[in-house]
């Protein structure tokens, strides 16, 4: 991950940027992403008139095409210090400083094992800590057997949502979307499929879409506003998967969920690998009515064996929604500036100064 700090002369901000490490999931990956941070975004906002606002920064994020992770960092970090400057939360700023919920129901995603066994026992687990929504990794192969396996060993929990998440994997050959049809109307319980195919191919889903009992979830098919249309506008899948970081950030994030809305789509709010911050602010976005069926947000200690902000926690299920001031987290160790940085510092009459380490964490 990178991190950034915007510091101006009403008060300094932390952002994240989720950027992995290598492009095989997105185009923009980690070196990327420093890149254009580098390069365009923190030099261009340091050059902007004093007084400045958000909307002027994030007009000037619309005429550069793409790198939406690195743009929402830089957002988050505006946020962050904007809502610390107002003296409210990130939560309030969404919900009009009508925030109703305190905590979410956690989400639990559980990957490819090598025995289904593991799985099996991995979901037991989960339940035993209060989870209810799972999701299952799936692929050809590697499917119908574990969906039995597991309504066979837990047939009597009724309040367990299953989530079947394919990555792409699937073809639109017959076997395939038999094979997906067959599992979509396997168990009530099974409450959506997630991107059963490659994003480029979305348009073949029709067939899909009405022999399928769950939802039929897009997720990597989703990285604007127009794929939104598209999929809304030919009815091409039942939900969209939001992930903010993917979209450029919080704000284009509404704009993702009230379209959605306008196409009567179902909205899950999906996660990165992400650490504290970006933590902080998924859990304030997943907190809103407008997002349906609910998140894949887990506890910092599924990720991380040490968080970069105090954890966020597991407590029967649920996770608190930060709600002081700001993004509602701070660093641990904020001296994580002082290691390894670039300073982009004009005249004193410059509204930001903008320090960017780019500091990486162990996954567990």
């Amino acid at each position: 991950m990178l991190l950034i700090k915007i510091d101006t002369s009403i008060g300094k901000g932390i952002g994240e940027c989720s950027a992995l490490g290598d492009p095989y999931y997105s185009p923009e990956y980690l070196s990327v992403s420093d890149f254009v941070l580098k390069d365009f975004l923190l030099p261009h906002i340091i050059t902007l008139p004093f007084p400045t606002t958000l909307h002027t920064i994030l007009t000037f994020f619309n005429k550069l095409k793409g790198y939406s992770q690195a743009k929402a960092a830089v957002e988050m970090a505006l946020l962050d210090l904007l809502t610390k400057s107002q003296n409210i939360s990130l939560l309030s700023f969404l919900t009009h400083g009508q925030p109703t919920k305190t905590t979410i129901p956690a989400g639990m995603t559980i990957g490819i094992s090598d025995d289904i066994q593991n799985t099996i026992s991995a979901i037991g687990d989960a339940l035993s800590k209060g989870y209810r929504r799972i999701k299952c990794k799936i692929y050809p192969a590697y499917d119908m057997n574990l969906v039995k396996a597991i309504f066979s060993a837990y047939p009597n929990e009724t309040n367990l949502e299953i989530f079947l998440d394919a990555n792409e994997s699937y073809s639109l050959d017959k076997h395939d979307l038999d094979t997906l049809i067959s599992i979509g109307n396997f168990d009530e319980r099974i409450i959506a499929i997630e991107q059963p195919i490659p994003r480029d191919q979305i348009l073949y889903l029709t067939q899909l879409k009405k022999n399928i009992g769950c939802h039929l979830l897009l997720d990597e098919s989703v990285s604007d506003l127009l794929q939104i249309a598209t999929i809304g506008e030919l009815q091409l899948g039942s939900g969209i998967v939001i992930k903010p970081s993917r979209l450029g950030g919080v704000i284009p994030s509404l704009a993702a969920l009230d379209l959605a809305h306008q196409y009567r789509l179902q909205t899950s709010l999906g996660g990165m690998y992400e650490a504290g911050i970006a933590r902080a602010v998924s859990l304030a976005m997943a907190s809103l009515e407008t997002i349906t069926l609910g998140s894949d947000i887990g506890p910092s200690q599924n990720y991380y064996l040490q968080d970069i902000t105090s954890p966020h926690l597991l407590r029967n299920g649920y996770l608190e929604i930060p709600n002081t001031t700001g993004l509602g987290v701070r660093l641990i160790d904020e001296s994580i500036f002082d290691s390894k940085h670039i300073e982009f510092i004009k005249e004193q009459k410059s509204p930001f100064e903008c320090i960017y380490p780019a500091h990486h964490f162990f996954h567990k």
